[in-house]
């Protein structure tokens, strides 16, 4: 019976440079026995396809920052983006928070500091105050209904990511299990951060043991590349 997999990138399929080849490996064994694998990452498109092109990642489906699916000839099967007018207020938000924030990528098929590329499936503020970084994302929830919004925990900063509530990579994961007919019950997900959290909760979902410690705590199923391909 056809199985998938399906995991975040950075922080769980690839931890460092030894693991990665080990997954790689692992997914390239698991693929040929007829099963799927999927990507579903925070990255943008342009970002991801860096590290595809270096490391030559095998997937079968590629999930961009909860709001795009793509299929292995990299077609797009399903986009949610913002919508316009909430991205007009947003800014005049970022703006008040400015001092605070080091970078703000705004995330389409392209990657660009402005948001002229519209339309987005992201915004992703990189903060040097994390209680910044909170303060501003409960700030934005409140006043904006139409958004989902993803506080990660970096080494000396905080993420901040926005995109439409209409999706997640549990949302985008749903569509594709409809189109690729696999039975729930077959498939596995795994990560490592809060914006995994809803297609962990949705199938049989896993924590990496290096996750974010408050997600850890939640008592989350731990486990490996490795385990999951052996289910």
């Amino acid at each position: 019976m056809k199985k998938m997999i399906v995991s975040d990138y950075d922080g769980t399929f690839y931890r460092n440079e030894e693991e990665l080849k080990e997954n790689i490996r692992l997914i390239e064994d698991y693929r040929n026995k007829g099963n799927l694998f999927v990507i579903a990452t925070g990255r943008a498109y342009t970002s991801f396809m860096v590290e595809y092109e270096k490391n030559n990642i095998p997937f079968d489906y590629l999930i961009l920052s909860g709001g795009m699916l793509l299929d292995k000839d990299l077609n797009i099967l399903y986009y949610e983006s913002i919508e316009k007018d909430v991205i007009d207020h947003l800014n005049s938000d970022i703006k008040r928070y400015e001092k605070y924030i080091t970078q703000c990528k705004y995330v389409g098929l392209k990657t660009s500091s402005e948001e002229s590329i519209y339309p987005l499936t992201k915004i992703a503020m990189r903060f040097n105050d994390v209680l910044k970084g909170y303060e501003f994302s409960t700030h934005v929830l409140n006043l904006y209904k139409s958004i989902n919004c993803y506080v990660l925990a970096l080494p000396h900063a905080t993420l901040v990511e926005i995109i439409s509530n209409k999706t997640n990579k549990g949302i985008a994961l749903k569509v594709l299990e409809k189109i690729s007919g696999i039975n729930p019950k077959n498939i596995y997900t795994i990560g490592d951060s809060s914006n995994d959290l809803e297609m962990i909760q949705m199938y049989d979902g896993y924590m990496v043991d290096t996750a974010q410690t408050d997600l850890k705590q939640q008592g989350f199923k731990i486990a490996t590349i490795k385990e999951l391909t052996l289910k």
